[in-house]
């Protein structure tokens, strides 16, 4: 199955890329978690499929979405441990993998909300 590329004019949604950090009281133990700011890039986002996203927000399953960005340094430091926040929705990068030479392309999940829609 030969993969679709995608252009710049599918390219239409901006995401920003953050390193979650999580900071510790004078015990060691975690009370806040902040993000760092890793860059942005424009994506072409591809969405689950149609019944993924429905079991996800009946289920409360995890809604899997892949961003296809272009390579350049930013994107290519960029890896699982870091999430995108795209649509008001943080997206934890479980996958990036560079596609062909000009593309990357980033797997991640969000926790369906029943509340949020899916």
């Amino acid at each position: 199955m030969q993969r679709r590329r995608y252009g710049s004019a599918k390219r239409d949604r901006l995401i920003q890329f953050a390193l979650p950090e999580t900071q510790e009281n004078a015990a060691g133990e975690p009370v806040e978690e902040s993000l760092a700011d890793a860059g942005s890039a424009w994506a072409a986002v591809s969405y689950g499929k149609a019944q993924e996203r429905r079991e996800a927000g009946i289920e409360g399953n995890d809604l899997p979405a892949t961003f296809f960005t272009l390579q350049n340094a930013t994107t290519r430091a960029i890896g699982p441990g870091y999430v995108i926040l795209s649509d008001g929705y943080r997206w934890d990068i479980t996958s990036a993998v560079p596609f062909e030479r000009t593309e990357m392309e980033f797997t991640a999940v969000r926790r369906a909300s029943l509340t949020q829609g899916a």
